[in-house]
């Protein structure tokens, strides 16, 4: 293919360098500043699941089948960080290049620029050092969209692209279930391709979404209550019952009274009798919020304790139970109140599309490392000196520079909007967009709209929810910059 002779010609060495002095420089300094691997309570449920080769209850199996992967390479877990620093500039680097194969950009200034402030995302850096699953599923996602482009863009794309995107997108799903939205992103923009490749490519997709529907929900099936068949993880009723409760304190206490569920109405007495606290949590219903998921003061968590207590289980049986309960909970609340509900959740919540106030890790370092943890540690990574990995490092200087995420996020978004800005009131001026190249266009922001809006509904939002879209609005800025630079004027 075209392309791959194009990515490995020498011409493509100044961005090249960039993209790995950018890599380089970073995990030299994140070495220094923060040597011990990022880890949160989602660390140990990965690292558990890839050492017991168990069905991953709470979270997808695709980055603990990850961590087995680097496990059966070094025997040491200090080779995460270097791998995903690897795999980020790999993927990176490739999406970039896709970029100027297709839409070149002639000052070269331009493309140097553009090319450092999309690899130098603050956010995605960091978590290279993490042992979380943010960063494969976004590389996945880089991979994705230059492959579909790739396809759209090629007169003759061959099968390649598409089993690759095939292969991304399936990794994407068993990293995060939040990809099942992705086909509405693709399918309808492959349909509109003039080539006869597209149903395969159409049937791909398809193809992997059956298979892993019925893989999760078969194995959910032996924990559900009634063995009913779901895809999710055991989480996903308590963060619709946890987004709900932000409504809560602008209903009355008599909202569900009218329910024949019994149990409903009982769960939404003591969901408010806990106002106070709710808006304290909230900000007086300004904020979005997690908390209630975690905090021991929650009402879903002291009911999960008197559930556990009175029928003799465990946290990870009454996560799942009790999640059909929270779930149908959550579901009453937000359709009886769906202006309080985007008032006090959804708004609050899509601020930080633009402007992310949490920055998770980045700001709070390291958990504590548990003794559980450190022995699902030592089994999976049998040659990691955990002297190496566990640690309190100085986090003085990465809590100074944490804020510099957020205005990053708001940085690539000022260049969007003159992207855009450009895109629409020069289009007269310029030669009119090919085909391809609105399908392109359309596909990137429909890719962002259906991204952002579904992360947004589904949690509160952290910054690192957002590395997938790094590559996404270079994209959108490399394609408009490209036409005002080469193309020629009418």
């Amino acid at each position: 293919m075209a392309l791959f002779k194009f990515v490995f010609s020498k011409k493509q060495l100044p961005e090249i360098a960039i993209c790995f002095m950018v890599c380089t420089a970073s995990y030299v300094l994140l070495k220094y500043c923060f040597p011990f691997l990022v880890t949160t309570g989602d660390s140990f449920n990965y690292l558990f699941t890839a050492a017991r080769h168990s069905f991953g209850l709470y979270r997808p199996n695709g980055y603990s089948k990850y961590l087995f992967f680097l496990s059966n390479i070094s025997g040491n877990a200090n080779a995460i960080f270097p791998m995903q620093m690897l795999l980020y500039f790999l993927t990176g680097t490739f999406t970039i290049l896709t970029f100027k194969y297709y839409y070149p950009i002639k000052k070269a200034w331009i493309r140097y620029l553009i090319c450092f402030v999309a690899m130098a995302n603050p956010t995605c850096l960091f978590f290279t050092n993490a042992m979380l699953s943010d960063m494969l599923f976004a590389c996945m996602l880089f991979i994705m969209l230059s492959c579909a482009i790739i396809f759209m863009k090629s007169d003759s794309p061959g099968i390649f692209p598409i089993l690759l995107f095939t292969a991304a997108f399936a990794m994407a799903l068993f990293t995060r279930y939040s990809a099942i939205f992705l086909p509405i992103v693709f399918i309808p923009v492959f349909l509109f391709v003039k080539k006869k490749s597209k149903w395969l490519a159409v049937a791909s997709i398809l193809a992997v979404v059956v298979w892993n529907y019925s893989y999760v929900s078969g194995n959910m099936k032996s924990f559900t209550v009634g063995h009913k068949s779901q895809y999710s993880t055991g989480f996903s009723g308590w963060q619709l019952a946890n987004n709900a409760m932000h409504v809560v304190p602008y209903t009355e206490t008599t909202d569900l009274d009218g329910e024949r569920d019994t149990i409903l109405k009982q769960l939404h007495h003591s969901i408010y009798a806990n106002r106070e606290y709710i808006l304290e949590e909230t900000g007086n219903g300004k904020n979005a919020t997690a908390a209630f998921l975690w905090d021991e003061k929650s009402p879903l968590k002291r009911i999960q304790k008197e559930f556990n207590l009175v029928n003799g289980v465990t946290d990870p049986v009454s996560y799942v139970y009790l999640g059909g309960l929270y779930s149908r909970y959550g579901k009453k609340v937000i359709l009886r109140h769906p202006i309080q509900f985007m008032k006090h959740y959804l708004l609050p919540n899509m601020a930080s599309v633009f402007f992310p106030k949490y920055r998770g890790p980045m700001e709070k370092g390291t958990i504590a490392y548990d003794t559980r943890f450190l022995n699902a540690l030592g089994y999976l990574f049998p040659k990691t000196s955990i002297a190496t990995i566990v640690g309190k490092a100085d986090h003085d200087g990465i809590l100074k520079i944490s804020p510099a995420a957020s205005y990053y996020e708001l940085l690539t978004w000022l260049a969007f909007l003159a992207a855009a800005v450009c895109l629409f009131t020069r289009k007269r001026r310029l030669r009119p967009l090919d085909r391809s190249d609105r399908l392109v266009l359309w596909m990137i922001v429909l890719f962002g709209f259906v991204f952002y809006g579904t992360t947004a509904f589904a949690s509160p939002i952290e910054i690192r929810y957002w590395m997938p879209m790094t590559m996404l609005k270079t994209g959108f800025v490399w394609i408009v910059a490209a036409r005002e630079t080469s193309a020629r004027l009418l």
